[in-house]
């Protein structure tokens, strides 16, 4: 019954990437493999997946990396979770599995 060919067009500018787990610089992913979490800027070279985001100096980064976060999400997608390969992607538009 839905045996019909695929047309394997990309969904989406960001349906090649593979989005960003929290340790990892999502500003060019601007999204986030785990559900919950959305990608915050924190300056113009650094974003990451956090479940919240509070303008200002985050006490946990590193002494050295202690600048302020803007908390701007990155991309339409920041806040979306990525599909898994079972899953539909249309709306996601971007895969959490390489």
């Amino acid at each position: 019954e839905h045996q019909t060919p695929w047309s394997c067009d990309v969904i989406g500018e960001k349906g090649h990437l593979m989005c960003s787990s929290a340790i990892d610089n999502c500003m060019e992913s601007g999204c986030c493999k785990d559900a919950g979490y959305t990608c915050f800027t924190k300056n113009e070279h650094w974003a990451n997946c956090n479940k919240t985001c509070s303008r200002g100096i985050n006490l946990q980064d590193p002494k050295e990396h202690q600048t302020p976060w803007s908390c701007d999400v990155i991309g339409e997608k920041g806040h979306l979770m990525c599909s898994s390969a079972i899953d539909n992607c249309m709306e996601s538009g971007c895969c959490k599995d390489a």
